[in-house]
């Protein structure tokens, strides 16, 4: 097999990830304290402003290469936020930083562009400048903005990139990454209409080329030759579109009305693809075209680069859609229906010995529901199915676009709300032939802002003859064990 990679950064997240609300005009100041005097009690001022933050630590192995190298994570983070707000105006920022040591103890057996995605990052979070005039608002700055009413499959959550580094694995405050943009809201007695402008061509973290969560590694290394070659070479993506270049920006149009017992929403969008078109590195069609002359690794080694980019082309392309959310009784329904119009996608033949990777375009239509069911004391039930529909299909497209997917989650606390435990599975495909991934994960809060907690999750690659983002996903199930601390220094 060659490289059969569309890039489709279906990211199947763990359910509940893609729920971080968007920040607003809220009463998220601190308590307010009392200073006591002989007879009376003077009310102090809330204070303007904060520094919150949490330290968090995972350790995970993996299940099974218990007897080669166990471990698949000891990542250690930290997140601080600063908020500063007044009458009339706020301001936010925040950073994430994270060192991973499975990756320092292992740092032979990682390429370079790996190291860089896993073993050392520092993130920026919202970072942005909000204030309001009457009924207007204007944020200014990096945020991460939601849309649509989706929890797994939103097909309307376009605006903020992910961190799709680890699917399946990202911590609720690590996967909408924050975008420079400018948001304008004007709030009028028939919903809130809201425009976005990004400014930079931000498409989100990825998992490196060559590394345990991507499509790729399976791919080369089912050939020899290709996996000898390109071990001692760098491989990295690389975008098309400069990030700070005013062509990479998009624009994003929304209504939303919040009425008795419905909300309904109205989206629409000129932007690039956040997941982008590959095309093969520079040099791939010469090493492709020598691969059956029967020449050795030896031999080719000073043929190809030491450094390859597989290039993704973020074009632009058309988004219509609608939303909503009703409650009824116990349950509450979701529905989004998205139309992505020319649409860029992957196609080619990828059974040859020289692999032809083109792009077209088509028109998906989406729609989505979702249910969830709250009836159950401590316990909510939810489930979301999605399925697509292409306009004028393509051949030989690389990832079948329109693919039913279902998600299934169940919570249920207990002891008073200090142990909660979560059961979760994702499935692609009618018969779940492009992949499965489910989850077992415990927290338990132990005090105020101290929570420990374990997961168990299991990866499904999908049938061998189907490509989807679990592919080559085979030996990837892990055991995790969790800690959290929340804090605030002022």
């Amino acid at each position: 097999m060659s490289i059969r990679v569309a890039l489709l950064a279906a990211l199947i997240a763990w359910p509940g990830t893609a729920l971080a609300e968007e920040d607003g005009w809220g009463d998220d100041g601190d308590d307010i304290g009392f200073a006591e005097t002989a007879d009376i009690k003077v009310k102090a001022p809330a204070r303007p402003y904060s520094l919150t933050g949490f330290l968090r630590s995972r350790e995970g192995i993996w299940l099974e290469r218990l007897s080669d190298d166990p471990l698949s994570t000891a990542r250690q983070s930290l997140d601080l936020k600063f908020k500063y707000k007044a009458d009339r105006w706020r301001l936010v920022a925040d950073v994430h930083g994270e060192y991973d040591l499975a990756y320092t103890l292992a740092e032979d057996d990682y390429d370079v562009a790996t190291l860089d995605a896993y073993q050392w990052r520092l993130i920026q979070g919202e970072q942005y400048l909000a204030f309001s005039l009457g009924d207007l608002e204007f944020v200014l700055g990096r945020q991460a903005i939601a849309w649509g009413e989706g929890d797994v499959f939103s097909p309307l959550d376009v605006i903020s990139p992910r961190d799709e580094r680890e699917p399946g694995l990202a911590d609720l405050d690590d996967l909408r990454l924050a975008t420079l943009a400018t948001r304008i809201s004007y709030f009028s007695p028939v919903g809130r209409f809201e425009l976005v402008a990004t400014h930079e061509g931000y498409f989100g973290e990825r998992a490196s080329a060559l590394g345990e969560f991507s499509p790729f590694g399976s791919v080369f290394a089912s050939d020899p030759l290709i996996a000898t070659l390109l071990s001692s070479r760098d491989v990295r993506f690389a975008d098309a579109q400069d990030r700070y270049d005013p062509e990479s920006g998009s624009v994003f149009l929304r209504w939303l009305w919040n009425g008795e017992g419905l909300d309904l929403g109205l989206y629409g969008a000129w932007l690039r693809d956040r997941q982008g078109t590959v095309a093969p590195p520079e040099g791939f069609e010469m090493l492709a075209s020598v691969l059956g002359a029967g020449l050795t690794a030896e031999q080719l080694d000073p043929l190809v680069p030491k450094a390859l980019d597989i290039e993704l082309d973020h074009r632009r392309y058309w988004l219509v859609g609608h939303s909503g959310s009703a409650p009824m009784g116990d349950w509450l329904i979701k529905w989004e229906l998205a139309a992505e119009i020319n649409k860029p996608v992957n196609t080619g033949d990828l059974s040859g010995a020289v692999p032809v990777i083109g792009v077209d375009e088509t028109t998906v239509f989406t729609g989505l529901i979702g249910l969830t069911y709250s009836g159950i004391s401590e316990t909510t039930l939810a489930v979301e199915m999605t399925k697509g529909l292409l306009l004028d299909e393509p051949q030989d497209l690389f990832f079948p676009l329109g693919a039913p997917a279902a998600a299934l989650r169940i919570s249920r606390t207990f002891l008073r709300e200090t142990l909660r435990v979560d059961a979760a599975a994702t499935a692609l495909g009618w018969t779940a032939q492009y992949g499965w991934l489910a989850r077992v994960e415990t927290q338990y809060a132990v005090m105020d802002g101290l929570k420990l907690g374990a997961a168990l999750v299991h990866y499904g690659a999908g049938d061998d003859d189907e490509f989807g983002p679990f592919t080559g996903l085979d030996s990837h199930d892990q055991l995790l064990a969790k800690l959290r601390w929340d804090f605030t220094i002022f």
